[in-house]
Parts: structure tokens; sequence; C-alpha cells
């Protein structure tokens, strides 16, 4: 029987799922902290810990039975430095979030996954999507 989330945006007190519903995270508590601070401290004082993206896998591969955690809520940082070719953000920004400004640079992702909602937090916890 899947627990409910602790700490999450799910109303209701509802299972979280994916966003099409068909995966239930069994996870403990579910934290979406507003500062690296913040997420340091979960980070620190959980036993298992998984990083949670947009929800758009259709797998359990970001399930756990410890904490998830959303970046989903951490500060929507976009630093481009055009001279070295790199660009750092937030890990809970969506790719549509930050896109604009890597082309405004005159840069461009080596490979960039067709769905703009996927965070690059979930991305990067599953190897899809760019």
């Amino acid at each position: 029987m899947p627990r409910t989330p602790g700490r999450s945006d799910v109303p209701g007190g509802q299972p979280l799922t994916n966003w099409a519903g068909n995966i239930a995270f069994r996870a403990a508590r579910v934290h979406r902290p507003a500062t690296v601070d913040d997420l340091r401290e979960i980070v620190a004082s959980s036993h298992r810990v998984r990083a949670l993206g947009s929800g758009h896998s259709f797998n359990t591969l970001a399930d756990t039975t410890g904490d998830l955690v959303s970046v989903a809520g951490l500060p929507a940082t976009v630093e481009v430095d055009a001279d070295a070719r790199t660009v750092t953000v937030g890990a809970g920004l969506r790719f549509a979030a930050f896109t604009g400004a890597v082309h405004a640079a005159g840069l461009a992702l080596h490979n960039l996954g067709s769905l703009p909602h996927i965070s690059v937090a979930g991305a990067c916890a599953t190897g899809t999507h760019g």
C-alpha cells in the first residue's frame, strides 16, 4: 500500500503521481525546498533521497521509499557566460525557462529534448530528454 507523501503540493493527501497518473510514488516524504540551505538540510537528514523532476517519467526510476525532493522551488537562476560557452541553471528550471537566454547569447544546447516542460533535474536524474 503506497504511503501518502508528507510535505507535498498534492491536494487532499492523494498519493503523488507522475503527470500521466499511471505511476504512484511510494516516498515517505516529498519536500520542495525554497533555498539551497533547505535542500542541504533535507539531504543531510535523509537516509535515502531522490531528486524529483517534472514527473514526466513512465517508470519508477525516480521513486524511493525514503524522501523525494522537488527542486522546482529553488531559485530560478540562469547564468550565461558566452565567452566560456557555458550556461549554469537552477536544477528546478524547465528547459523552456532558459533556452531563450541561451539562444540570445548566441549559444545552443548540443542535445535538447523535444519537451519544453521537462526539468533539468529530472533530465539528469533519469538520463532522458536531452
